[in-house]
């Protein structure tokens, strides 16, 4: 028996269970929404570093464009060839820390010929034709125009380049290794190319870029549509 005034051990025994049973719970459960929350800034940050990472590499690309060149009419009625063209090209490029461009590439300005001649092949008579081989080297800058998609990328890019081109031109049948060939002289040279880059997919680029040529070149001016992927 219990004296009185003194609990009695019946009682005393679940009390001190209970006690125990509420520390075990307290100790074991989550600590409410504040790991959570710095578990979303470290992921913030290591997201932030990754594109930093990203931006900071360089990143290599194809492309192939299509166009219409305008020359000079002196040069042009001295050869005897219209005065513009369709144009192809393809080339490849690097772009270092998101910002610097360099490409080099080549093409053909497919151009009238107002002075053809004929020659009999083993394929028929054939007629001549006039094209321009280009190639050229170019360096340039490029910038994103402040806007983001629902990736987190910027898909509008605006820059220029400054470049140098060569040429070869002549008058000939195509598909005809010992036809005559008639060897023509149209100038390259120096030339400023303003253009825009729209991103839409992954890798993949559509752009439009005109050139304005220098004083010295026999072109005056082109304008292209380019379509670019990157590799890496």
């Amino acid at each position: 028996m219990s004296k009185p005034g003194q609990p009695a051990r019946s009682v005393l025994v679940p009390l001190h269970l209970l006690a125990f049973l509420m520390a075990m719970s307290l100790s074991t459960s989550p600590t409410p929404n504040v790991s959570d929350r710095g578990g979303d800034i470290f992921s913030s940050q290591a997201t932030q570093e990754e594109q930093t990472a990203k931006e900071g590499a360089i990143f290599f690309s194809g492309f192939f464009d299509l166009g219409f060149a305008s020359l000079k009419s002196t040069r042009a009625s001295l050869m005897r060839t219209g005065e513009s063209g369709l144009t192809f090209g393809l080339g490849f490029g690097a772009v270092v820390f998101s910002y610097l461009d360099f490409s080099a590439g080549f093409g053909l300005v497919f151009l009238e010929d107002r002075d053809p001649f004929s020659q009999l092949t083993t394929g028929g008579e054939a007629t001549s034709s006039v094209s321009i081989g280009i190639y050229y080297a170019q360096v340039g800058f490029q910038l994103p125009v402040p806007f983001r998609n629902k990736r987190g990328d910027f898909p509008v890019w605006v820059g220029g380049k400054l470049g140098l081109m060569g040429t070869g031109a002549s008058r000939d049948i195509s598909n005809c290794a010992d036809c005559y060939v008639e060897k023509l002289k149209f100038s390259g040279g120096a030339y400023l190319k303003p253009e825009f880059k729209l991103k839409i997919g992954h890798r993949v680029w559509i752009g439009a870029a005109y050139t304005f040529f220098s004083s010295k070149a026999d072109f005056l001016n082109m304008f292209g549509v380019t379509l670019s992927g990157n590799f890496n």
